[in-house]
């Protein structure tokens, strides 16, 4: 019984490293080659990643507060990059606590899945507007609107940037909904066919 407890000891360790250093290299990677000029597909494709590192990685390492470790050891990956970045640090850990407490608290359910993919796609959305500066006369609001105008073929003015806001909101919200539904989905598959105990025998 020790010998399997060690096992499972030195399995979580391991995984909690190479899913940690996998998500700082992907933090790095797509801050690096995603466009900047297009925060709102930039946020879309971030709270993908993150979304599918955090479900997958919580199926492989089940112990409580793995999630935050992974952060902790993402951002000293992103850290010995790039130096600090408080709007990086506070992303990380927030998107790691997302889905460290509804898992805690509700299990691996359809229903807590696209929770945490909701919250995550709605908090990177949030997040870009705060970090990056959502004030009238911003660089951001020249996005949205731009954004929106292609999309809808609708112009609007700035004072009425609400609307637009609350447009790409709405989006995030069902594209948050879709992917946390197929997540769960791909992580039962993940769980059938035994993918799990093939990489845990790996890290053994």
């Amino acid at each position: 019984m020790e010998k399997i407890d060690q096992r499972i000891l030195h399995s979580n360790i391991i995984n909690t490293f190479i899913l940690g250093i996998i998500w700082g290299f992907l933090e790095l990677i797509e801050n690096k080659f995603l466009m900047s000029n297009n925060i709102f597909t930039k946020g879309l494709i971030i709270s993908l990643v993150t979304f599918f590192i955090l479900i997958f990685s919580k199926k492989i390492i089940v112990y409580k507060g793995s999630l935050l470790i992974m952060a902790a050891i993402a951002l000293m990956i992103i850290f010995a990059a790039r130096g600090y970045f408080f709007s990086i640090m506070l992303a990380v850990f927030a998107q790691a606590f997302i889905a460290e407490i509804i898992f805690s608290f509700f299990k691996f359910r359809l229903a807590s899945t696209i929770i945490v993919s909701t919250l995550i796609f709605l908090y990177t959305f949030i997040h870009g507007l705060v970090c990056q500066g959502s004030l009238l006369g911003s660089y951001v609001v020249y996005q949205y609107q731009h954004l929106f105008s292609t999309l809808t073929g609708i112009s609007i003015s700035k004072e009425k940037y609400l609307i637009v806001l609350l447009f790409f909101g709405f989006i995030t919200l069902i594209v948050g909904v879709a992917v946390g539904w197929l997540g769960f989905i791909l992580v039962k598959e993940f769980d059938k066919n035994k993918v799990k105990g093939k990489f845990k025998k790996f890290v053994y």
